[in-house]
Order: structure tokens, then C-alpha cells, then sequence
């Protein structure tokens, strides 16, 4: 940390939360807050350029934020105010994605002289919190299904599972036969 001297500014940010859920559509929108803090000589109006920015390896888009939210903007200070805070509100969804990053950086362009920043830069994350659907199991016989019984071979009979919706992993399947009497012959 720098010793502040006479007009000196000192400026930080943190981030007060750096991992939140993305939510759902209808939720309590999730948001993060970005603190910047401002030390040493606060009698003058001061603006500080921040941006926004992902972060590999599955970063932050725009399409992640709700409305038409800047990935840079200004945050102005009035005479005599040391702390502003920028916020930024995720756009919730159900699709099931990585967690996505990003990194909120302050930007020394148009600072006074005697102005520096103790910590320019905070990571976060958005965590996805939509879970994967479980696979769905469909059974379904083929034309086989309705046939004799036959007098001295093995008849054959097919039926086909199919598997929809997830089918990234394995999917066991348990099954039984029963006979059933028809006219009272098996």
C-alpha cells in the first residue's frame, strides 16, 4: 500500500460477493457489487473508468446480463465521497452451462497526477446452478411382438430402448419378462 501525501488519490475495488448462482427467469436477480474505494485528497470530483471482462476458460458474455448492461462505464465521485459502488445484474436462465467468469479491472485512463491504484482488479464467477436432466427411457417392440409360439424352436421376440435427453453418461437398465395366459394356453 502507498503512503498517501498531500493530493495523492488511492484507489481500490473489491468485490463484496465474487461467486453468486446466475438464478432462473422470475428469481431474485442475482448482482454483483463492485466497491471503489477512494483515499487521500476527496475534495475534488473525481471519474474512473471501469470495464468488464471475461475470463477464460468459459468467460462472461453479454448475453449474460441482464438488459443492455455496459462492459465498461464511469463511476463518478462528488466532492467529499470515498466509496461508490457499480453493480451488475446477471440475466438468469435454465440452461445447463459452466460456470462463467469474469475479472472487473479499473482503468487509469483520465486520472490526475498523484493518482494510484492499490488494487485495480477483482475476479468473480457466476455459478451455473441449472441442473443436467436425467436421461428419459422409452420401450418399444417391433413388429416381432405379435407372433406364434412355434412348436420346436426358440421364437424371438425384439423390442428396442431408446434413450433421449441426457445421454453424455451410462444408463442401466433393469428389466423382467412375464408370461401371460391367452386363451388359457401359455
Amino acid at each position: 500500500m502507498a503512503t498517501i501525501i498531500g493530493n495523492d488519490i488511492e484507489l481500490s475495488v473489491v468485490l463484496l460477493q465474487s461467486e453468486l448462482p446466475e438464478g432462473n427467469p422470475g428469481d431474485t436477480e442475482t448482482q454483483f457489487v463492485f466497491e471503489i474505494t477512494r483515499t487521500g485528497n476527496t475534495d475534488e470530483a473525481l471519474d474512473v473508468q471501469w470495464e468488464l471482462l471475461g475470463k477464460l476458460p468459459d468467460p462472461l458474455a453479454a448475453s449474460d446480463l441482464i438488459g443492455k448492461q455496459p462492459f465498461s462505464g464511469t463511476v463518478s465521485f462528488a466532492s467529499g465521497d470515498s466509496v461508490q459502488k457499480v453493480t451488475v445484474t446477471i440475466a438468469g436462465d435454465t440452461q445447463v452451462e459452466a460456470d462463467e467468469g469474469f475479472e472487473f479491472r479499473l482503468k487509469p485512463d483520465g486520472l490526475p497526477g498523484g493518482t494510484t491504484i492499490a488494487v485495480e482488479k477483482v475476479n468473480g464467477k457466476v455459478l451455473d446452478d441449472d441442473a443436467t436432466p436425467a436421461p428419459v427411457l422409452s420401450i418399444t417392440a417391433d413388429a416381432s411382438a405379435v407372433q406364434n409360439e412355434g412348436n420346436t424352436a426358440a421364437t424371438l421376440f425384439t423390442f428396442t430402448v431408446t434413450r433421449t435427453g441426457d445421454t453424455t453418461g451410462q444408463t442401466t437398465v433393469d428389466y423382467a419378462t412375464t408370461a401371460s395366459a391367452v386363451d388359457g394356453v401359455n
